[in-house]
């Protein structure tokens, strides 16, 4: 990961497909859970990880990351109105950053 302030932003998605030891310390290292919301994205993870992100407030998502799961996601952390939903909705599917 690189350097970035966590702090500025509402909701962090790290995209992580195999969640190793190393990979687990990056991300405590990097977020603070109690200041910024963020969703660990994975394929592959160990239960440790798993746990001890979990424990750390972290949400988990095994992947791949469909855009409702996103979209339910962010409606339960920032309580969108169903249109403002669907908007991000149409707006996730839109954009071209997943080809």
């Amino acid at each position: 990961m690189q350097a970035f302030s966590a702090q500025d932003h509402d909701f962090i998605i790290v995209d992580m497909p195999s969640l190793s030891e190393a990979g687990e310390q990056e991300i405590l290292n990097s977020i603070d859970p109690e200041r910024t919301n963020c969703l660990v994205v994975y394929k592959f993870a160990a239960r440790n990880q798993l746990r001890n992100l979990a424990a750390h407030g972290f949400r988990l998502l095994k992947g791949p990351l469909e855009p409702y799961a996103l979209v339910n996601l962010l409606r339960d952390q920032v309580s969108l109105t169903s249109a403002d939903a669907e908007r991000a909705h149409d707006k996730f599917e839109s954009c071209d950053c997943l080809d």
